[in-house]
């Protein structure tokens, strides 16, 4: 899949990438997406968003998302003292995110999102936390930069145990082509910067048809596919 998106506007995918692709979403998306790993781990997603008027307040007209994720990491197996086999799901993450964003003189896009963490380990030990988005979009006509800071909040606890959500800069440029008539191609550099992580880079290219057809590729720099 496309791996490099802080750049990338008006596709509702790109908005867990940069929030701010939001603020160009020129019609109602809705994505819907799962997928099952070899260790039987699964991940599920929702998102919709679309434009929203204001007729008494024009200045609140701006696009709106709600998204859903799922994330379970599959089952094991126990055994207590007394050598009880229990199966229990070794981990299970959910988020709820709202967003809201506008874009100013249709060159800058500007969007905020809010969520909600909770997580479980082992069916026993349960955290949650709140945290923010926010990102910044230019668009050039043919060029677009993009930067986001995500992950802005409050740590998940377990009892005594603390873990921080990891915080996140994300940086890209991504250029526009028209090749032929109805045939459009678009490339792309990115980084991400992660707490207590190196820097890494990452490309990608899409082609599309008539609005119809989409092909992407996407390559890790510094990184897998």
């Amino acid at each position: 899949f496309y791996t490099s998106f802080p750049a990338y506007q008006g596709c509702i995918v790109a908005l867990h990438y940069n929030p701010a692709s939001l603020a160009f979403l020129k019609k109602p998306e809705l994505a819907l997406m799962t997928k099952r790993g070899a260790a039987e781990d699964q991940f599920s997603s929702f998102t919709f968003g679309a434009h929203v008027r204001s007729p008494k307040i024009p200045q609140l007209a701006g696009n709106t998302a709600a998204s859903f994720h799922y994330y379970s990491a599959g089952e094991i197996e126990l055994i207590d003292d007394q050598g009880n086999v229990s199966t229990v799901n070794s981990q299970r993450d959910m988020a709820f995110i709202a967003s809201y964003g506008r874009s100013i003189y249709d060159r800058l896009g500007l969007v905020l999102n809010l969520k909600y963490l909770r997580s479980t380990l082992l069916e026993s030990f349960t955290a949650s936390s709140f945290g923010t988005d926010i990102g910044a979009l230019l668009d050039l006509r043919l060029v677009s930069m993009g930067l986001s800071f995500q992950n802005i909040g409050t740590s998940l606890k377990y009892g005594n145990a603390a873990e921080p959500i990891p915080f996140t800069i994300r940086g890209g440029l991504s250029r526009r082509f028209l090749v032929y008539e109805e045939h459009r191609v678009i490339s792309a550099l990115d980084f991400v910067k992660k707490k207590c992580e190196n820097l890494k880079y990452s490309t990608g290219v899409e082609y599309i048809f008539q609005d119809r057809i989409f092909a992407r590729f996407g390559y890790r720099i510094n990184g897998t596919t």
